[in-house]
């Protein structure tokens, strides 16, 4: 139980997060994806982006 205690701050915390990544696994993205994620994130600090309605309108798609 020393692991617990050094880790968790009680029993209930470690077992919820064992059975989380029993029935989830955590995944791992492999480098591309990171690098998309990261020329993302740049472009949306630099204003880059478009909303979701302004694509839709471009698209002419209309879901309400």
């Amino acid at each position: 139980m020393r692991f617990l205690d050094i880790m968790y701050a009680d029993a209930a915390r470690f077992i919820r997060d064992a059975l989380r990544d029993a029935v989830e696994p955590p995944t791992q993205l492999s480098e591309e994806a990171l690098d998309h994620l990261a020329e993302s994130r740049e472009q949306r600090e630099q204003g880059e982006t478009v909303s979701q309605d302004d694509v839709k309108e471009r698209l002419g798609i209309d879901d309400r």
